[in-house]
């Protein structure tokens, strides 16, 4: 089964007839997914209200496990808002901000402040427009040179 967007689930529940076995391919399932139906059912032309029932009569037969295969974390992972006191740059760093993305908005003293968890939320609380204003700043900047 591949990796759907809204927009796919918004097609394949389009109210124009199409066949059950677009509809499914829309959704992500592929022909291992749909063996266990016949090829006339597959190509029989619906509306979106027969699918949604077609899905409900079938659930069982269309059920997908799903195993995400898991990675080691790193060793060098940090839980932005877990116990134990991190510096706020290394917080910062690690929901997904670089290096550098703060040089001018905090002085040096304040970023290499140790903090808990709740005091890193209540930091990016206090300091919420300083933050938008530096992601705006480095959006704007991103779309200009795209």
């Amino acid at each position: 089964m591949k990796q759907i967007s809204i927009n796919d689930v918004i097609d394949a529940f389009g109210e124009e007839p199409v066949s059950i076995g677009d509809r499914l391919k829309t959704l992500g399932f592929d022909v291992e997914d749909t063996a266990g139906f016949s090829k006339e059912l597959l190509d029989t032309q619906v509306y979106a209200s027969s699918f949604v029932k077609f899905l409900q009569d079938n659930r069982e037969k269309l059920s997908v496990s799903f195993k995400i295969p898991t990675r080691q974390i790193p060793h060098d992972f940090i839980n932005p808002f877990g116990e134990g006191e991190e510096t706020l740059e290394r917080r910062l760093i690690a929901i997904g901000f670089s290096v550098d993305d703060f040089s001018g908005v905090f002085e040096r003293d304040v970023l290499d402040l140790e903090v808990t968890g709740d005091e890193f939320q209540q930091f990016l609380e206090a300091n919420k427009e300083k933050i938008l204003g530096k992601i705006d700043h480095m959006a704007s900047i991103g779309g200009a040179n795209a």
